[in-house]
């Protein structure tokens, strides 16, 4: 938890992406999420993958922080067809 507290949290509040900055992203991004979840809303999720130039979402209904937990086949299929170089066909 120390290391969490003193070094991580410090950081992430520190880092601020301007949409330049995220506009320099140029590659596929496949941003998985579920729309139960508390510890990171679902409407981060969607925001993130929208402000991607080649940003993608794969909406996990129903799943909380862990969606491949909680729908396996459908995230561990949807990652392999991303790294083939495929889109997954449920990814907006």
């Amino acid at each position: 938890m120390r290391y969490w507290q003193e070094d991580l949290l410090p950081s992430i509040r520190g880092l601020v992406l301007k949409p330049e900055d995220i506009a320099k992203a140029d590659m596929p991004v496949l941003t998985i999420h579920g729309t139960k979840d508390r510890s990171a809303p679902y409407g981060g999720g969607r925001d993130w993958a929208a402000m991607l130039p080649q940003g993608r979402l794969l909406t996990v209904h129903n799943a909380a922080h862990a969606p491949w937990i909680e729908a396996p086949s459908l995230v561990f299929d949807a990652i392999k067809l991303f790294l083939d170089g495929k889109w997954p066909e449920e990814a907006q």
